[in-house]
């Protein structure tokens, strides 16, 4: 645990000397680094539950996981308690209904936007599901929330009133929203889709994800003629880790490595699906772009 808080505290420093540029800009508006950034969504979206409605082996995923939440693979759906007329509500609140690391890019784009590291975002992610669940008495899926929907809700109750604050203007103005989207290919492919701009050439693009997809999400957007550099690529843990090193939150530190540790076993599933992601963009003769 010491080991890791040095390990990542250090990280953090380094990457902020290196990106002087990034400093340099976080208090002026006018010159961000970023035009825009693409933030990326997880899925799925958890599904939400009372505690009589699990079964057997949710009961013992559930427990497992609130034991140790840091090292162990995330559930994909989230225990509540109160009225269940409240179950859509839960459904639709961002630090309940989100993945981990949902969450965390979320609050890396608010962090991004507050702090003038880039004049926009566009909300990347659609209304992802876990097959292996039985939602037969669950809201209909087009009552499904979107992984850019949550984001939204993150963002705005944790910096809405800070962005109206410091630059007068509501921080919806500044979040544009691609909802269809299930997987990294899609998210790019609707983004540019809806915002045909982004292939201009004249936009600053960068992009915001979870530090084990920076180097797919990049390679995929050159693919479709982004043209993002390695610098522009961002790691939501990292741009977090800034933050928390800054503020001397060191529980969170040690948090936020725990989730960029590929030996983490919560972090495992997700290291295999992007080496999977890599054999796909092989095939196409990607990997070099």
């Amino acid at each position: 645990m010491i080991l890791s808080y040095i390990y990542f505290t250090f990280r953090a420093y380094n990457l902020a000397m290196n990106q002087e540029r990034v400093a340099a800009h976080h208090e002026d508006e006018v010159n961000p680094s970023f035009d825009i950034m693409i933030v990326f969504g997880e899925g799925p979206i958890k599904d939400i539950f009372y505690d009589d409605e699990l079964d057997n082996s949710q009961q013992e995923e559930w427990s497992r996981f609130t034991q140790d939440p840091r090292h162990t693979i995330e559930p994909n759906f989230r225990v509540v308690t109160g009225r269940r007329e409240d179950r859509f509500k839960y459904w639709h609140t961002g630090r309940i209904a989100s993945k981990r690391m949902g969450r965390f890019n979320a609050l890396a784009a608010g962090h991004a936007l507050l702090n003038g590291l880039t004049r926009s975002v566009i909300l990347t992610g659609g209304k992802a599901q876990d097959e292996q669940i039985d939602r037969e008495e669950l809201s209909m899926q087009e009552e499904r929330p979107s992984e850019a929907e949550l984001m939204k809700d993150i963002i705005k109750k944790r910096f809405g009133k800070l962005y109206q604050d410091k630059y007068g203007k509501p921080i919806d103005n500044v979040i544009l929203m691609e909802d269809q989207a299930s997987d990294t290919i899609e998210n790019i492919k609707l983004s540019i889709a809806k915002y045909p701009y982004l292939r201009e050439g004249k936009t600053k693009i960068g992009l915001l994800t979870a530090n084990h997809h920076t180097q797919r999400a990049r390679i995929i957007s050159n693919m479709f003629g982004l043209n993002i550099s390695e610098a522009s690529a961002y790691s939501s843990q990292m741009l977090l880790t800034q933050r928390a090193v800054f503020r001397g939150k060191s529980q969170y530190v040690s948090i936020l490595g725990a989730m960029m540790d590929k030996t983490n076993p919560a972090i495992k599933p997700m290291i295999r699906e992007q080496v999977e992601g890599f054999k796909k963009l092989d095939k196409l003769g990607a990997r070099d772009i």
